[in-house]
């Protein structure tokens, strides 16, 4: 990724942004903003240890090539750089496009256009960036971050997605931890699954799932039950209610 090019999409962004909410001396904040920018992408600086002949060498380098990982400000600038995309992405499938949705890398398309004209678009924005999708994938059944969504049977239903290589490494039972963290870990957990699962027979499989998790990891499985039993599935409308948040 050319961080120039990052640069003058952040400098556009702002200037759409202060002619929808004008102020004194935006030019100014723009101006500042942009040398800020080239501070951070001049300064990153990527540490190695290399282990020769028991001695730990450290090596630095300079990051050249996309932000550096964990940089707080990564996700925000990834999310201005590419909204670009967004925008004429959306607007060359306005008639054939549903839904369009986009976590940093992550994209989600609702659409009746064919999967090649899709590719075709987002290649055309150019920039080094690369779009890509499974072959192998059921269109009717695909994921988004941690929901599964099936629309085989001609109807919406969604589960909860787990990654084949999570590893379900929680905070051990035994471990030193506050009560109260070990059980913010299993509530956080439920929320998740009702937000996820639309049916009770999915909910109440990875409910199973996950407290099975959480014994292999010494957990009190009587313990975990009795507050996952606070979250039972009838409550989901109330976590889905953004008037509540």
């Amino acid at each position: 990724m050319d961080f120039s090019k990052v640069r003058q999409v952040v400098v556009r962004f702002l200037l759409r942004h202060f002619q929808r909410f004008p102020r004194r001396h935006y030019g100014v904040i723009i101006e500042v903003i942009n040398e800020i920018m080239g501070i951070i992408f001049d300064a990153q600086v990527c540490k190695y240890h290399i282990l020769s002949n028991d001695q730990d060498h450290i090596l630095f380098f300079l990051q050249t090539v996309g932000i550096t990982t964990g940089l707080n400000c990564g996700v925000q600038l990834a999310s201005i750089y590419l909204s670009e995309m967004d925008a004429a992405f959306s607007d060359a499938l306005s008639a054939d496009l549903y839904a369009y949705k986009r976590f940093v890398d992550d994209i989600l398309v609702v659409s009746t256009a064919d999967i090649t004209r899709m590719l075709a678009l987002f290649e055309t924005h150019g920039d080094g960036l690369q779009v890509t999708h499974d072959e192998e994938e059921d269109s009717r059944l695909t994921h988004f971050l941690d929901l599964l969504i099936d629309i085989r049977e001609s109807s919406l239903k969604l589960s909860t997605y787990r990654k084949p290589l999570n590893m379900y490494d929680y905070v051990p039972g035994n471990s030193a931890h506050p009560v109260h963290t070990k059980q913010a870990l299993i509530r956080t957990e439920m929320v998740r699954l009702l937000r996820t699962n639309s049916d009770a027979d999915s909910f109440n499989f990875h409910r199973d799932f996950f407290l099975g998790k959480l014994k292999a990891r010494g957990h009190d499985v009587l313990q975990a039950r009795a507050i996952a039993d606070e979250y039972p599935f009838s409550s989901r409308c109330c976590i889905l209610d953004k008037s509540k948040k």
